[in-house]
């Protein structure tokens, strides 16, 4: 079994080696790039299967969702996904959209953040789906997308719906207590001393196949929380754990402690309220409100104060009444392990109207103060999220928070920890050289995993650092948990030089964000004087939220972050010519090795329109180049054309200052013929700038026409008369959405979205073409009358995942009803398209044979030589006819008449 260690304290990811997935690197991105042309790609992080786009508008549409399924429609091929894969996810509170950022000009949000959850059979696919990213104004841009889907062809969801089959067994639950007894004896807990009741929540069903690029064999799973004990009757023995494991065997394949301690701190916090930033040993104490903190007539009405500490409790009558306050508010409720567990309360007897006015802790002391403070900071820490971010998920609307403070002995540690266990926030009393822990930041410090985890991201590193930022945002300086054992000392420092990326130790690796968010910090002071800190705070906030709906449950720091921060601070849904503080965002983050991508030099744009069809006699188009963070160069407008014999430049002339004339010559090619096309032109700092990007590799097509029209168009999602013949054994031609999942060169997904196409062998595992040749014969299809017909369709060949690779995939066409054949074309050995992929293919019928009203096709794959593996699949057949405009009649030129005779 292969053991690897994927969350904060303690997570198991349990998987036979033999089976584990193999993620290629870049075929995610390579494939994104061609649907999306005008996209920037960063690929999949290690310790994370994300592909990311951003950039300019990858799509558009009348509303976030229209836009996001425009996105999703565009790329669904390129992840090997049907239409019913992706499903739009609900927050926590319940909101599909979330809303980001604020537009001070227009109102309301600046994005929307959306996230597609991957399924199978509506069973979810764990940590798996599409985050999209849009803009909030006409059009609704998406800016920022990150593909994470698995490949779970495979998986028999059939399972599911066998009657208890998600209820977790005894086995499980035994699996379950053994682990959590292993983590008690970890901390020294005697077995005696153990809790053996184990609670679970409710479970879900789930398809698991692994987190970031750990990928196992697909599997359907129960996921669960399991809790044992209580942090307030018992926080040494109590545990928490989400818990994946699978439905045929019971095995625990994920782990994950839900308790994110403050590990490695060495400092501690008292005061009432203590003020500054230091602990209660440090600093002063001076009487403070309480916000929003309970008030209640015994035996009649509650209610909440407001942010000053002031209430009024609705009450009727005159005669004395008991009025009791206890260190709980709506928000948060304070628990004293002092005190057995119990909330600090105190009454008085008033006569109404009264004032009954209340002094906690009024005596001062370590265990009365440090309840007072972690119920003041964490008031305050809540208020100044909302601030930034009203609609921050669940924040806003949940009540009653457990803080349990002073306590001595848990988890195995009896001093110097702050813990954040998914419920409580929990603080060490003054113990072992470490001071109450019940103090500022490091009560901002795990109010941060909170964030962290209501957003949907995972903790780790990125949790423990996050949770430094918001002590850096709040304090506005880098030392952090300043007097945790030593006055005057902190336990880590913002200030610092951490590099990305970072694998050691999670607390020490967090500094790699925290440094971030700290240099960033320094150069807005420079240019922000006076909003510095409240763009560094709804930067960071905002980037929580975009990050979890982006890439949910990555605990790992890396330049994604760097992409979010400029996405959120662009102005024109294109990050590519700057945003208002790229150069402080890309200097504090560069200087962590965080890069930020390189800006545009120049842009392009196509005054016209971009040309699809072109004249053979030749067209006239425009193009604008403009200065994006560098002047174009004048006169070096340059067209790139391959009309299919290699590229042909051609010097464009620059009709205007940046305006370009876009000439294609006349093409002297047939009517319907596909050229390939790309320009570029110089920017003043040197470099030749291509559009699209990525170009020559990537490159924009037309078809020579002046209009072309669909005759006939098959996607095979119902059968229009195709039929199946051959010698083959195995692997004939079979009509169905895919399922072998790409592990053997079969394609993992049909090609044009609409879920089936033609494949050899529709079946898992060993199930390629063998022992002869199986042939797809298309129904009769017209091709005849005006117009030069075009044929079209997208061709998936795979010929090399064995040792031999000898064999060709051949495409005839015939003009008879199939009595013969003329080959169209041949996909050989040593092909470059003989390694699988989606090709389309368009070839114009007459420069293979007469056009008439009955063409056939035929798809042959074969495997005739030393057995080869050999997987083919065809898609979206079409006929199309081009019409191209009449040779232009060489104009008459008149001579000139004779002179006048003289006088």
């Amino acid at each position: 079994m292969k053991l690897l260690v994927a969350s904060v304290c303690l997570a198991i990811l349990l998987a036979p080696a033999a089976t584990a997935q193999e993620r290629s690197t870049g075929g995610a991105g390579r494939a994104l790039q061609q649907r999306l042309p005008g996209g920037k790609i960063q690929e999949a992080l290690p310790g994370r299967s994300a592909t990311v786009v951003y950039g300019g508008a990858l799509a558009e549409g009348a509303s976030p969702q229209a836009s996001a399924a425009a996105l999703l429609e565009r790329t669904r091929a390129a992840l090997g996904l049907d239409a019913q894969a992706l499903e739009l996810a609900a927050g926590a509170d319940g909101r599909s959209i979330l809303d980001i950022g604020r537009d001070p000009a227009r109102g309301g949000a600046r994005f929307h953040g959306l996230r597609f959850d991957q399924v199978m059979d509506g069973v979810p696919v764990f940590r798996s789906g599409v985050g999209v990213l849009v803009r909030a104004e006409p059009g609704y841009p998406v800016v920022l997308s990150a593909f994470d889907v698995k490949d779970v062809s495979g998986v028999d969801t059939a399972a599911a719906r066998v009657p208890g089959a998600t209820v977790p067994t005894a086995g499980m639950r035994g699996t379950v207590a053994r682990l959590l007894d292993q983590q008690l004896l970890a901390r020294g807990v005697p077995q005696r001393a153990r809790a053996e009741a184990i609670q679970t929540s409710e479970e879900e069903l789930v398809v698991f196949a692994g987190l970031g690029d750990a990928l196992v064999s697909p599997t359907l799973a129960l996921k669960f929380v399991a809790t044992r004990g209580s942090v307030r009757a018992d926080a040494q023995r109590f545990q928490r754990h989400l818990v994946v494991a699978s439905l045929a065997t019971g095995e625990i394949l994920l782990a994950e402690d839900q308790v994110q301690e403050l590990t490695d701190v060495t400092g501690s916090v008292a005061g009432f309220a203590t003020q500054g930033f230091e602990s209660l040993e440090c600093g002063p104490e001076a009487l403070v409100p309480l916000p929003y903190a309970e008030a209640t007539v015994v035996g009649g009405n509650t209610v909440f104060a407001d942010a000053n500490g002031q209430f009024v409790i609705p009450h009727g009558g005159s005669s004395p009444v008991t009025v009791r306050s206890r260190l709980r508010g709506q928000w948060f409720e304070v628990f004293d392990d002092t005190a057995g567990g119990a909330t600090p309360e105190l009454t008085t007897s008033v006569t109404p109207p009264g004032p009954a006015n209340f002094m906690h802790n009024a005596g001062g002391g370590q265990f009365s103060t440090a309840g007072v403070n972690a119920y003041v900071a964490a008031n305050f820490v809540r208020d100044y999220v909302l601030s930034y971010v009203p609609g921050f998920p669940t924040i806003g609307t949940q009540t009653f928070f457990n803080l349990v403070v002073n306590e001595d002995n848990a988890f195995g540690i009896t001093s110097c920890n702050a813990v954040y266990t998914g419920t409580d926030l929990v603080f060490w009393r003054n113990a072992g050289g470490c001071n109450n822990s019940a103090f500022t930041d490091v009560v901002y410090h795990e109010y941060g995993h909170h964030l962290v985890a209501v957003t949907g991201n995972g903790q780790g590193q990125f949790g423990e650092g996050s949770g430094d930022v918001m002590g850096v945002l709040i304090q506005d300086e880098p030392i952090l948990g300043n007097g945790f054992a030593t006055c005057g000392q902190g336990i880590r420092n913002a200030s610092n030089s951490v590099q990305y990326p970072c694998n050691g130790e999670i607390h020490a690796c967090g500094e790699l964000i925290s440094g971030c968010a700290w240099s960033l910090r320094n150069e807005l002071v420079v240019t922000e004087p006076s909003a510095y800190r409240d763009i560094g705070a709804e930067l960071f906030l905002n980037m929580l939220m975009v990050r979890g709906t982006m890439v949910p449950g990555s605990s790992t720091i890396d330049p994604l972050i760097t992409i979010i921060y400029l996405t959120l601070d662009d102005d024109d849904a294109n990050i590519g010519n700057g945003t208002p503080h790229y150069p402080e965002i890309a200097a504090a983050f560069g200087s962590h090795n965080m890069d930020a991508p390189p800006l545009d030099l120049i842009d392009f744009a196509y005054p016209s329109g971009r040309p699809e069809l072109l004249d053979p006699r030749g067209t006239l188009s425009s193009l604008a180049v403009s200065a994006a963070n560098a002047s174009p160069v004048p006169q070096t407008g340059t067209l790139y054309l391959d009309r299919g014999a290699g590229v042909e430049v051609f010097p464009l002339a620059e009709v205007a200052p940046e305006l370009y004339q876009l000439a294609f010559p006349p093409l002297a090619l047939a009517c319907g013929s596909t050229v390939t096309y790309y320009v570029s032109a110089e920017a003043s700092t040197g470099p030749v700038v291509f559009d699209p990007p990525g170009a020559p590799d990537v490159r924009y097509e037309a078809i020579v026409a002046s209009s072309t029209a669909l005759t006939f168009e098959d996607h095979f999602e119902t059968n229009l008369g195709w039929t199946v013949n051959g010698t083959a054994t195995t692997g004939q031609w079979q009509r169905g959405i895919p399922v072998g999942g790409g592990d053997r060169g079969d394609p993992p997904s049909d090609a044009d979205d609409s879920g089936r196409c033609y494949l050899t062998g529709n079946t898992d595992g060993d199930s390629d073409v063998d022992g002869g040749i199986t042939r797809l014969l298309s129904p009769v299809l017209d091709a005849s009358g005006p117009g030069a017909p075009l044929v079209a369709y997208w061709r998936w060949y795979s010929n090399n995942t064995g040792s031999a690779t000898d064999d060709t995939f051949i495409v005839e066409i015939s003009n008879n009803g199939g009595t013969s054949w003329v080959p169209l074309e041949t996909v050989g050995v040593n092909d470059p398209e003989a390694a699988g992929g989606w090709h389309e293919k368009v070839f114009r019928i007459a420069d293979h044979v007469a056009p008439t009203s009955t063409m056939r096709l035929r798809f042959n794959a074969s495997d005739l030589g030393a057995g080869s593996i050999v997987e083919a699949g065809v898609d979206h057949v079409r006929i199309l006819k081009a019409t191209c405009p009449p040779p232009r009649t060489p104009r008459r030129v008149l001579p000139s008449a004779p002179p006048p005779p003289g006088p």
